[in-house]
């Protein structure tokens, strides 16, 4: 059906009825039905990258920050403005005292992901990766018993060097402080150095150089100060670069020529032999270790204590700067009334042509933003021939690329994983709007979709295994339990559900609902599933649903977060959609969002 060239009248038959946009939906999965996903990696796509120069800019950084409670990663722009949280602490509802942290944050050479230390379970600090977004989050590996700490890429994005060890110093030390290597699928974990046990060896504060030859890293020997080394990936040909002034912190220049560091509490930078060390600061503002380069090679991040007035009076607080090399313009970024501390700053990469405008990497983004997986080879092929299969025809290719776009709203997979959770929100939540926010969305629907593809043998029942997970789960948050707590009875329970989602149920649903109860485990779960499957909340919330995913997968944010900073777009497009019966193109919905501006500097110019 997609491959008339009269695709506009695609539009009007799938909103004819919902029948039509299953078919669209099998027509897709049909075509990858005898396929499996790609494994999931988190290197750019250099096979969709389109030919042309290539400029080196200054992204967003990555820092840590305590401000809301929990130690948690950020990002801001280079200026320090659009501050935005990207992970989320929470508290160990069982014991009451165990916290989540996220640190250490470190963009990987390409700009489009961060690794970082967490423990998302609880515990010690492990290895994950995740998108520039907050989403999807993936376990790289877990340390046996104490926390994985200072983490750096390789230069080609397949591998990741981190220290671990006991974390200390202290007399009668059984464990040394070594450096590891790992893939970035959590394969070929490598001990790279061999400390002795005992002997109050460390090596740790790692970091790769550009060309990919030499890992450099900080050292504390016996009877000795912390000083800087060199050796190869493998850990052989083991240099020493300094001796000996309490040096922390190396950081390789983007071209590899020098490496900046923190040497007491002031920045300076040696040639990369570690010859010609020279300061950067004079004044030591330097109060935390990490330093970092500007991609482009001009400035130097760091962390100070500085002095921030708060109503109680004066306190001195952990805040990120940026320095030019040659010392000047020294300048607060993070700029907060809480302690912020530097994680790594984002190359960006910036051509005189625009990535989304190929038609592979068009659908392949598609399936990341939209379904939270790599494509699978019959999917990528089916919709790029949907695109390609216009020729020069801008016409044809516009209108195409509208209704692809739209047909991952409209899948199968998405209806039931994306759309399904959205309800849950919707159903059972006090949230303003009635809308999930943007990082639990999508991290929730990464969980219910987890290994799904439609068609693919045994889809189905690893669907149904998500779903019941997600619904057990989502009955136990904090959220979810103040509303509806466990001293309810079943009628309590149910009815309340019922008229918290805005829905009337029949006898016959209300009953089966109750029925969930005459088995207890698991019943209340159960029962949120019937409220979010309910039809007539499906057919409501529709629309709302659409415009949502608007801004969620496109422009990767909440509708009122900035530049909005309110929902009056939202609700103008919702408004749009309504007029025209659910028809986007009549609306011209998807081709505004897919057109803006917003949408299209995620990629390029």
């Amino acid at each position: 059906m997609m491959h008339n060239a009269g695709a506009t009248k695609i539009a009007t038959i799938v909103f004819t009825t919902f029948g039509l946009v299953i078919t669209l939906a099998q027509l897709y999965s049909s075509a990858a039905a005898s396929n499996t996903s790609f494994p999931f990696h988190y290197q750019r796509p250099n096979a969709f990258d389109m030919q042309a120069p290539v400029i080196r800019a200054n992204g967003k950084i990555a820092f840590v920050s305590s401000r809301n409670g929990f130690v948690d990663i950020y990002v801001m722009d280079a200026d320090g403005s659009n501050q935005r949280q990207l992970t989320f602490g929470s508290l160990n509802q069982a014991n009451g005292y165990e916290r989540t942290y996220a640190v250490n944050p470190v963009w990987s050479p390409d700009g489009t992901t961060i690794a970082f230390a967490g423990n998302p379970k609880y515990g010690s600090l492990g290895l994950y990766v995740m998108r520039p977004d907050g989403t999807r989050i993936q376990k790289v590996c877990d340390p046996p018993i104490f926390d994985i700490e200072d983490i750096t890429w390789a230069p080609d994005g397949t591998k990741l060097a981190f220290d671990y060890g006991c974390s200390t110093i202290e007399p009668g030390d059984i464990c040394p402080t070594d450096i590891y290597t790992v893939n970035v699928d959590g394969t070929g974990i490598t001990k790279v150095t061999a400390n002795r046990p005992n002997n109050k060896e460390e090596d740790f504060e790692t970091a790769w150089s550009p060309d990919g030859t030499k890992i450099a890293f900080s050292a504390l020997l016996p009877y000795d100060y912390t000083s800087f080394y060199v050796m190869n990936p493998d850990g052989n040909n083991r240099v020493r670069l300094t001796n000996g002034s309490y040096d922390h912190s190396p950081a390789w220049s983007p071209d590899g020529s020098k490496i900046a560091f923190r040497r007491l509490n002031d920045v300076y930078v040696m040639n990369s032999d570690g010859s010609n060390p020279k300061p950067v600061t004079n004044d030591g503002p330097v109060t935390e270790d990490g330093v970092a380069w500007s991609p482009d090679g001009t400035k130097i991040l760091f962390s100070h204590d500085s002095q921030v007035q708060q109503s109680s009076g004066y306190l001195y607080l952990t805040q990120i700067y940026a320095v030019n090399i040659d010392g000047s313009s020294r300048t607060n970024l993070s700029n907060n009334t809480a302690h912020d501390y530097l994680g790594s700053w984002q190359p960006r990469f910036i051509s005189s042509t625009n990535l989304i405008d190929d038609p592979q990497f068009f659908v392949r983004q598609h399936y990341d933003d939209f379904l939270s997986r790599e494509p699978d080879p019959g999917g990528q092929a089916f919709w790029t021939n949907q695109i390609t299969s216009c020729g020069s025809d801008t016409q044809c290719i516009d209108t195409k690329r509208q209704n692809v776009s739209a047909a991952y709203f409209l899948s199968i997979e998405f209806q039931e994983t994306g759309y399904l959770v959205y309800r849950f929100y919707n159903a059972a939540l006090n949230r303003t709007n009635a809308l999930p926010r943007f990082i639990e969305f999508m991290r929730d629907t990464q969980q219910v979709s987890n290994g799904v593809i439609v068609n693919a043998m045994g889809w189905e029942q690893q669907l149904e295994q998500n779903k019941q997970a997600f619904a057990q789960d989502f009955v136990t948050r904090p959220e979810f339990t103040a509303l509806y707590p466990d001293t309810m009875s079943p009628a309590q329970f149910v009815d309340g559900l019922y008229q918290h989602a805005g829905i009337i149920p029949t006898a016959t649903e209300r009953q089966a609902a109750l029925d969930e109860f005459n088995t207890p485990t698991g019943a209340r779960a159960r029962v949120m599933r019937r409220v979010a499957e309910n039809q007539t909340l499906f057919t409501r919330e529709f629309n709302r649903a659409f415009v949502l995913m608007q801004y969620f997968g496109y422009l990767r944010r909440n509708p009122d977060d900035p530049p909005d900073g309110n929902v009056n777009g939202y609700n103008f497009w919702l408004g749009k959609l309504n007029q025209f019966g659910g028809n986007y193109q009549a609306a011209e919905m998807v081709k505004a969002f897919i057109v803006s501006s917003e949408y299209r500097q995620r990629f390029g110019p």
